[in-house]
């Protein structure tokens, strides 16, 4: 939906450059590869959102995770 919405607004924003030279690949280098640490970053934005959202309606914590290393470690020193 990011990516859509990013492409609609370089398309009617640089309406007159694409239609003036569609192979121009400088152009599209640098407005192609714009949306992705913009994708990233909000996907990222809205996980965080959403988790707290879920620990404040369901009150459960999230599981820790734990290295399998770091498990056996422990068993052998007999902690």
């Amino acid at each position: 939906m990011i990516l859509g919405s990013y492409s609609l607004w370089v398309i009617t924003k640089f309406r007159d450059q694409i239609i003036s030279d569609p192979n121009d690949l400088n152009f599209w280098g640098e407005n192609v590869h714009d949306p992705y640490p913009v994708a990233i970053v909000t996907s990222i934005i809205i996980q965080i959102i959403f988790a707290i959202i879920n620990r404040i309606a369901s009150g459960k914590d999230e599981p820790d995770i734990t290295d399998e290393i770091a498990i056996l470690y422990h068993y052998r020193k007999g902690y």
